[in-house]
């Protein structure tokens, strides 16, 4: 939980500075702050891929299914987090390449370990925590994307 704190403040003070200074936006503490942010929703976005091969594996289709969607939308966060602290081309490059690394030690240790490993139900409860702040960067990117906007907005 401390964790999950711990990154919703650098999001915030991220958002923050980006929004009011944009100058102290490119500070090496932000950009380090981004890219741990970053880093984690890549280690959620491998932990979900190798958990989707899991329940393929096990015939389990529309969980894989599940479970590889939302590592997308992890990969996704990741990179819009990563964007905080370089070019979007970079970060989605780097976001790939973590979920990919990432990706082939959880399917590892889930192979070894299984599901009820420790380390795998630590990571597992810090994605969740972070699911919320997944779908909230999800949304927000689509309303840009699709020119939606806030009613309060307007």
């Amino acid at each position: 939980m401390r964790k999950l704190f711990a990154l919703l403040l650098m999001l915030s003070a991220l958002i923050v500075a980006t929004a009011e200074h944009p100058v102290m936006a490119q500070s090496q503490l932000d950009k380090d702050a981004a890219f741990e942010l970053a880093s984690e929703f890549a280690q959620c976005a491998g932990l979900f891929d190798a958990l989707s091969g899991l329940m393929k594996r096990a015939g389990k289709a529309d969980a894989a299914k599940s479970l590889r969607e939302t590592g997308n939308g992890a990969a996704t966060a990741s990179a819009m987090s990563g964007t905080l602290g370089t070019t979007p081309e970079k970060a989605w490059e780097m976001s790939n390449n973590m979920r990919d690394v990432f990706g082939s030690r959880w399917k590892a240790i889930v192979l070894n370990e299984g599901v009820s490993g420790e380390e795998v139900k630590q990571r597992m409860a810090l994605c969740v925590e972070l699911n919320p702040l997944q779908t909230q960067l999800i949304q927000d990117a689509r309303k840009q994307a699709y020119g939606f906007r806030d009613r309060s907005e307007q």
